[in-house]
């Protein structure tokens, strides 16, 4: 069986922000608003999976690229995040390493997806308030992975994807706080819990992304540029 590729409709509806993050130093760009990033220190760049990328270096570092206000989106309303990301070292012991958070003070995280070990094993986690699923899997360093989170307000699930594959969901959720215009970071949540390794085209839509639009992002492993997510959605469909 072979696949074609149909150019069907817009990913670039309700794209709220994205991030190339081809930047060599200084701020990285958003290319659809202006919720630009800024390094919290000075932040390298590396081979990326299009182009280059975000480089967040060793274990020990306090480095972030984050935006100190509204990111576009509500906690109400559905939401979805996509990017890729490389691990040039997996969390120690009870440790963390976040791929991005949004926090809302005195309450647990508005969103906020991180790759930790627990007791000796390694997982996935996503949070939303007080809800959170959990997928474990040891990941290997030097490869890249997609992962995207849908906060799916309409039908009230949380989803999290690895790649192109559904691997936690949570239902009945308690909402909590807004948090739309609290701080948003990528590779850190704070300076505590840092990534070590790289991230890659970052995407933000304000709607909850479906299985073929995740299929399409990843594009057999190869991901899609900016320039394809923002004019057409490919529809996979199978030739016999």
């Amino acid at each position: 069986m072979a696949t074609d590729i149909k150019n069907d409709a817009s990913l670039g509806a309700n794209l709220v922000a994205y991030y190339k993050l081809d930047e060599a130093s200084g701020d990285r760009t958003d290319s659809v608003n202006s919720y630009d990033l800024s390094p919290a220190s000075s932040l390298s760049s590396g081979t990326g999976k299009i182009g280059d990328a975000a480089d967040f270096g060793s274990a020990s570092h306090t480095n972030r690229l984050y935006l100190a206000s509204n990111i576009g989106v509500s906690g109400f309303s559905n939401h979805t995040i996509n990017m890729w990301v490389k691990f040039s070292t997996l969390p120690a012991t009870n440790k963390q390493e976040t791929l991005f958070n949004k926090e809302v003070a005195g309450v647990k995280q508005y969103w906020n997806i991180d790759y930790r070990d627990e007791g000796g094993t390694k997982k996935w986690n996503l949070w939303r308030n007080s809800d959170e699923v959990k997928y474990n899997i040891t990941e290997s360093t030097g490869v890249w992975i997609m992962m995207t989170a849908v906060f799916d307000t309409s039908n009230d699930q949380l989803k999290l994807y690895r790649n192109t594959s559904l691997i936690a969901t949570l239902s009945n959720l308690s909402w909590g706080a807004n948090g739309s215009t609290t701080q948003f970071e990528l590779g850190n949540w704070g300076t505590g819990r840092p990534l070590t390794g790289l991230i890659d085209e970052v995407g933000i839509w304000s709607k909850a992304l479906t299985q073929d639009d995740i299929t399409a992002l990843y594009n057999s492993g190869s991901g899609l540029p900016y320039e394809v997510v923002s004019s057409f959605i490919p529809q996979i469909i199978n030739i016999i």
